[in-house]
């Protein structure tokens, strides 16, 4: 099955490589969800001319350090070094007002990005809807995961999530569900072993499911080695 989304990294917040990923289209948009230091570091080291030929949008989930610590570097990078704004997009009003407070105190001017919320950007083929879940009572109201249309293939990404159930409802039979999964203990994520047999029953009525965000990705896969319709994402290359 065709991983439509690609990962930069694919580890929780204490983890090395941040869970992100990206996809492009036809249209020449480049769009990256979340932005963590460990993504600008790949960005930045790539040689891939999408960088400077596709226009760019950064998708953001939430605002916890693991998933937007990098995005001020990679606007300062983007002004000076590719010439270029990127779009910012933020799943809801509040969660906009964060990021231009936390990229002021990063140093960002203004005029260096442009940003946008959800609900604007339905102009977009790409772009379905900002879904909000519970992940954690710091940001309560300000967590989303995303659905979204590529390449007539519905995804729906979680973000980081405590709970199935509002994505639910948009689980079909061609889509892809992109599930954010702790296998140790957690009250912010959702747990594998407490959720393996509603995967196993939701991976029957759609495409596929990845797991993301994984805090150890060797017990994840030993525990569905045996499903074929449950995989670990793969990191990709730039």
């Amino acid at each position: 099955i065709t991983m439509y989304l690609r990962f930069f990294g694919r580890e929780a917040g204490f983890g090395y490589e941040h869970t992100s990923a990206y996809f492009t289209t036809k249209y020449k948009d480049l769009v990256i969800i979340d932005l963590p230091v460990s993504t600008f570091q790949k960005l930045k080291n790539s040689q891939n001319p999408k960088l400077k030929d596709h226009f760019i949008y950064v998708l953001i989930t939430h605002t916890h350090p693991d998933n937007v610590n990098g995005l001020g570097l990679f606007i300062h990078y983007a002004d000076n070094v590719l010439d270029k704004k990127i779009t910012i997009i933020a799943p809801s009003s509040k969660v906009g007002f964060d990021l231009r407070e936390l990229l002021k105190i990063h140093g960002v001017a203004d005029r260096w990005y442009n940003l946008q919320l959800a609900p604007d950007f339905l102009d977009k083929k790409w772009f379905i809807q900002a879904i909000p879940t519970p992940h954690c009572p710091e940001l309560e109201g300000k967590c989303f995961g995303y659905k979204l249309s590529i390449d007539d293939t519905t995804i729906i990404y979680t973000g980081d999530t405590c709970d199935l159930n509002p994505f639910l409802p948009h689980i079909k039979a061609n889509s892809i569900l992109y599930v954010d999964v702790s296998v140790k203990p957690s009250l912010k994520h959702l747990m594998l072993g407490n959720i393996f047999n509603e995967l196993i029953s939701l991976s029957k009525k759609s495409k596929c499911i990845y797991l993301m965000h994984l805090d150890d990705a060797q017990s994840a896969y030993n525990m569905v080695q045996n499903c074929p319709k449950i995989k670990i994402v793969d990191i990709w290359p730039c």
